[in-house]
């Protein structure tokens, strides 16, 4: 009886055109060979005799047909996009007498594919970046790695869309993130492209927590030129605040959004925008575009959050004190950005409150920096009235009970030894005129 894929131990070889392939072991699993299943195949982490990694994804009976070999040959004209290394593919046609007795060994070889193992250099998904069971294993990202992230995503989403690309199944699952924070795209044989039909074993719909409202209705799912919009959108805005803890703290293991959440008004949306506000009101607008949208082609193109991330920076006090007071972009009337400083943002505070919602982190000052900012403060700001000043001001003692409350109000707001060299001055006064006389 043949093997299926998923019955190979770890150092163990197949051929493919006379090369050899061995399967990897798990990191986190040892002694168990490193397979990961998805709805139409699964993947095994392979090592070639050339020593480098690859991926072998093997096709599910019913998905192993020409369409993957037609998909897979186009794709692979893109190969160096940004985020497009898988799309550099080899695929096992069962019709080439190259592939002939590697498909006669193993018929599950039919139409697999392989392909560079992504990210090339170490790094993991976003969907374990993001998860809290792993938050442990994984150091949590800066400001500067947030918005690097984003906008490498950006990038992808960006260099896609310029050649009539669409992945149409963005999420979590399907994105790499490398140790340098660039971006790889997965599960590409869902692709859109205007020479191609929908592929016959349905168009994806987009994972929950990351799909337009109106995706359910429309004929072909997310099939379209802007079926990354929106997932883009949540995704970039994810990466781009996923150093604050006021967003992890409200996120859910596998989004940031339940489906029911999306596209409404609630206490989770409103934090979300804030957090983006602080860092940039271009991308804070974008966002609530792509959120209120009616339809997917009403939703940002991933050119304008690239030009809008483009234009954030980040002071390295802000970076090490985890300030909000960022340079963000305005744009000019003739298209072009220009950095100005955001102002103090007033914080707001939701509607209702959520006890999972981290208090906002104040700015950190060192002692130095709180001395002066005091000093600054003491000398900027006017005297307060004698009815407006705290406990805490100076109390005059005189003998007398008749003292008048002007003169009680000019005294108030002078220092004891002060108020004894003025009267001492205006004793002498009095003896000099008495002598006079």
């Amino acid at each position: 009886m043949e093997r299926e894929i998923r019955n190979f131990q770890p150092n163990e070889s197949i051929q493919i055109k006379h090369r050899e392939f061995y399967f990897l072991e798990r990191e986190d699993r040892p002694g168990k060979t490193h397979f990961s299943d998805g709805g139409q195949a699964t993947v095994a982490k392979m090592r070639g005799e050339d020593d480098n990694i690859y991926a072998l994804k093997v096709f599910k009976p019913r998905f192993r047909n020409d369409v993957i070999l037609e998909r897979g040959n186009f794709l692979r004209k893109f190969a160096n996009l940004p985020g497009m290394q898988a799309a550099n593919n080899e695929i096992v046609d069962p019709s080439s007498s190259e592939y002939e007795q590697d498909v006669a060994r193993h018929s599950f070889l039919q139409y697999a594919t392989l392909m560079p193992w992504v990210p090339s250099k170490s790094g993991t998904m976003w969907s374990a970046l993001r998860s809290k069971q792993s938050l442990s294993r994984y150091p949590l990202p800066n400001k500067t790695k947030s918005l690097k992230r984003a906008k490498n995503l950006a990038k992808v989403i960006n260099g896609l869309s310029t050649k009539s690309i669409a992945h149409c199944d963005l999420c979590p699952n399907n994105l790499a993130v490398d140790v340098d924070d660039k971006i790889y795209l997965v599960d590409l044989e869902n692709f859109y492209h205007d020479t191609f039909s929908p592929p016959p074993w349905g168009c994806p719909g987009g994972q929950l927590g990351y799909r337009h409202k109106t995706v359910d209705s429309l004929k072909n799912k997310q099939y379209s030129l802007f079926a990354d919009a929106f997932a883009g959108a949540l995704l970039i805005s994810e990466m781009l605040i996923w150093h604050d803890s006021r967003v992890r703290n409200i996120s859910l293991d596998g989004s940031l959004f339940e489906q029911s959440e999306l596209q409404a008004q609630s206490d989770k949306y409103q934090v979300v925008k804030r957090v983006l506000r602080e860092i940039s009101k271009e991308c804070a607008t974008l966002f609530e575009t792509a959120w209120f949208s009616e339809k997917l082609d009403e939703c940002p193109p991933a050119t304008e959050w690239l030009s809008a991330l483009e234009g954030i920076t980040f002071t390295e006090a802000e970076i090490l004190t985890g300030a909000t007071n960022v340079h963000t972009v305005s744009r000019r009337k003739a298209g072009q950005f220009t950095a100005s400083p955001t102002k103090n943002i007033t914080k707001e505070s939701p509607t209702q409150p959520i006890s999972a919602i981290s208090p906002h982190v104040s700015r950190r000052l060192t002692a130095a920096q709180m001395q002066n900012q005091r000093h600054k403060q003491t000398v900027s700001q006017p005297a307060k009235p004698v009815s407006q000043q705290s406990s805490q001001k100076p109390i005059i003692q005189t003998t007398s009970n008749t003292q008048s409350s002007s003169v009680g109000g000019l005294l108030a707001g002078l220092s004891a030894g002060t108020v004894f060299i003025i009267m001492m001055i205006c004793v002498i006064l009095v003896f000099v005129w008495l002598a006079y006389q």
